[in-house]
């Protein structure tokens, strides 16, 4: 049973960790596809995540990506437990840009 434990828990943290970089500042600001799914609120269906090929990879229940996000520091779920969010929203695209560029980052 421990080791089932472990396994879940480690399960559940790559979720939480590939769903936390979509939602990143980083990823977000670069991602128009994500940001397309975006209700006014700012949250997508879980459902619509389900579908990119590295969350696929690591699991395809949704009870058990749904479950691993509720104890997410940086997301939060809706009410009805379908939807995702930001717990703060993302910065805008045109001030992100300006933050890199005054760090240095020429790629941007």
């Amino acid at each position: 049973e421990d080791f089932i434990n472990r396994k879940l828990k480690t399960l559940q943290k790559a979720i939480r960790k590939q769903v936390g970089y979509y939602f990143s500042d980083l990823n977000w600001a670069k991602d128009e596809y994500l940001r397309s799914l975006a209700d006014s609120e700012g949250f997508v269906a879980i459902q619509n995540i389900m579908d990119f090929k590295l969350l696929k990879q690591i699991c395809s229940d949704f009870e058990t990506i749904r479950d691993s996000l509720q104890t997410s520091e940086d997301l939060e779920l809706s009410a009805c437990g379908n939807r995702l969010a930001r717990r703060q929203q993302a910065c805008d695209i045109d001030s992100f840009k300006c933050k890199l560029s005054q760090r240095g980052d020429e790629s941007v």
